[in-house]
């Protein structure tokens, strides 16, 4: 058990080094999101992180991977051979199946050491600071960001931010503060939203049936707040705002639907009407990869949208389930996993959430440090100073 641990925490080297590295040069070199390529080593790090064989997969993981294998095959088969999808696009469709499968893996046998999260965390919240203060303070831009597109990236953030005070049990109010900072200044409403849901479940000793509503409820009042006092502001109508257009054109692609239809979804991959597609063609890198001017789900934005529209409400449901699930057998409880897909489904109304790299590290990030705990308590009552010595060797 110990020596899993301790290549456990080798291995957190293939997150932190790439991480901290990208961090680093997007400050020094004050990178631009359209100069940025960190999405793609966001994707790589997952990847090698997590894609480690287990000859001893447990068998409710297993069974998740070959579930979602059967359904992305059979759903490529139809959508490549029948509804002529190109293979592009329809990668780009079920990202978010590909992570189940990675978390899967990861879930059996990766490790990061609690220790390690917390130097991570610091760091990165310093660079947060310094990158994001210089842009919208010194160069004036409203949307700053460190890795990518602020959205996605503070999602990864905020969460890691979560599991460390979980697993510490440490607030770190200066910290937090300086978190609070860097999603004020970050222009993202989504992440904002985000945020005032975590906070509660950091700051009160009792999280009931009661209180969640109520922080569901101060979550939508700061969104909604937010986005009509910024549109307001600059003059503008609710209907001028993006996500609510995506909104209504999702409800113009479902208008003839039935109950079976959001049940199961659309065909496997079907694409959205021409006047969908026009009206938001000038979004052209969410336009198909073909090049004829037609679009896919993609083009919505939000990830509760497209899932619903590609997968229908019983496969997201089997999706959520399924994190749920590994969350859960890395030791998490009901309240801490409640916050954690509570973030992730705030911003499933605004971006691309479960289908993108920076939540599905952070999910494997969860996991493992989830899984590292669990071992060190079970090791503990065991051999106590023996574990604890070979804790600190790769820290």
């Amino acid at each position: 058990m110990k020596v899993n641990i301790i290549l456990g925490a080798r291995r957190s080297n293939l997150v932190t080094t790439p991480i901290l590295i990208l961090a680093a040069l997007s400050v020094l070199l004050n990178i631009s999101a359209e100069e940025s390529h960190a999405t793609l080593f966001f994707e790589i790090i997952v990847l090698l992180f997590c894609a480690v064989p287990n000859p001893r997969l447990p068998s409710k993981q297993l069974l998740i991977i070959i579930a979602t294998s059967i359904y992305i095959t059979c759903s490529f088969l139809y959508a490549y051979f029948l509804n002529n999808t190109g293979f592009l696009d329809f990668a780009l469709a079920y990202k978010a199946f590909y992570y189940l499968i990675l978390l899967s893996f990861c879930s059996s046998n990766a490790h990061f050491p609690l220790k390690r999260l917390d130097i991570l965390l610091k760091l990165l919240i310093v660079f947060f600071v310094i990158k994001y203060s210089i842009s919208r303070l010194i160069l004036g831009i409203s949307r700053p960001i460190l890795f990518t597109e602020n959205n996605y990236e503070l999602i990864f953030v905020i969460i890691i931010y979560y599991i460390n005070f979980t697993l510490l049990k440490k607030l770190q109010t200066s910290w937090l503060l300086l978190l609070i900072l860097v999603f004020l200044l970050s222009g993202s409403r989504s992440s904002i939203a985000a945020l005032a849901f975590t906070i509660p479940f950091m700051t009160m000793r009792r999280i009931d049936q009661k209180t969640v509503i109520g922080i569901i409820l101060l979550s939508i009042s700061t969104l909604s707040l937010y986005y009509i006092f910024s549109d307001r502001l600059a003059g503008n109508s609710i209907d001028s705002i993006d996500r609510v257009k995506f909104l209504n054109l999702f409800l113009y692609e479902v208008r003839d639907w039935n109950l079976l239809n959001f049940l199961l979804g659309s065909e496997r991959l079907t694409p959205l009407s021409n006047y969908t597609c026009q009206s938001l063609s000038y979004y052209q890198t969410l336009m198909s990869y073909k090049g004829d001017g037609s679009c896919y789900s993609v083009a919505l934005h939000s990830y509760i949208l497209r899932a619903i529209f590609d997968h229908g409400l019983i496969v997201l449901s089997a999706l959520t389930l399924s994190i749920v699930f590994l969350l859960s057998r890395a030791g998490y409880s009901r309240a801490q996993i409640l916050c954690i897909l509570g973030i992730i489904t705030i911003t499933s109304f605004s971006v691309s959430s479960l289908n993108n790299a920076y939540v599905a590290l952070a999910l494997a990030i969860t996991i493992a440090a989830g899984r590292t705990r669990l071992l060190a308590n079970m090791d503990s009552r065991i051999q106590p100073h023996e574990y604890n010595y070979q804790l600190k060797i790769p820290s």
